[in-house]
């Protein structure tokens, strides 16, 4: 089975996630991942998206909102809980392009158009600390 995001911006964008059988036709049952409820908030740019147990991540990278998307598990299908993180959080998250789930717990977001990797504790929702090395070598932050 493949998860394929789509581009959701414009008038003829899914704001969704397309599911695939192996032979490329889409699932028959529940062709699109995330449940459309009106209460989701708009991904306008599906990016990358990550799944750990029953939580599905995923970025949306859109130049008035980018974000990271959290959902939650229910059958065959995912339903929007919450923004896990915006650029009103962290700064340097602008137009993520993907979110990878690191062995140590910690979400990676990677940002184009700041050249940065931001990483994120998803249950404090906070970005972790600048690497004391980082620190020193940079310390205006560029």
């Amino acid at each position: 089975m493949w998860w394929i995001s789509y581009r959701g911006e414009g008038k003829t964008g899914v704001d969704n996630i397309g599911v695939f059988e192996d032979d490329g036709t889409p699932r028959k049952e529940h062709p699109l991942l995330l449940d459309p409820s009106a209460d989701a908030h708009t991904l306008h740019i599906a990016r990358g998206f990550a799944l750990l147990g029953n939580d599905l991540y995923i970025a949306s990278a859109w130049r008035k909102d980018s974000h990271v998307a959290h959902y939650r598990r229910h059958g065959d299908t995912f339903h929007f809980t919450n923004m896990l993180v915006t650029t009103k959080h962290v700064s340097a998250m602008v137009h993520p392009f993907d979110v990878e789930l690191g062995d140590d717990g910690r979400l990676y977001v990677s940002c184009q158009d700041t050249n940065t990797v931001v990483a994120i504790l998803p249950e404090t929702r906070q970005p972790v600390p600048v690497a004391a090395h980082l620190l020193k070598k940079f310390p205006g932050g560029n």
